[in-house]
């Protein structure tokens, strides 16, 4: 969970400079969320013995994310 935290916090602070158009923005913005979704759902199971039914929802935005951002970089 803190691997993909950290990797994909560097990936939104290199990226966001670039993400001038609303698309751009949108996938970074399900980048974020996703993150927080799947890094969140596995450190909450760990510390509180919680359920990690997030986890699922978060990498999949964060797979539809990344796929967002290509296709904004390839129509520009």
């Amino acid at each position: 969970a803190a691997l993909f935290a950290f990797g994909h916090g560097i990936a939104l602070a290199a990226l966001g400079p670039l993400a001038v158009r609303w698309s751009a923005r949108l996938a970074l913005m399900g980048l974020l969320l996703g993150t927080l979704l799947f890094s969140g759902s596995l450190v909450a199971a760990h510390l509180f013995d919680a359920p990690t039914v997030f986890a699922p929802l978060g990498g999949g935005l964060m797979i539809f994310a990344w796929l967002g951002w290509a296709a904004d970089r390839l129509g520009h």
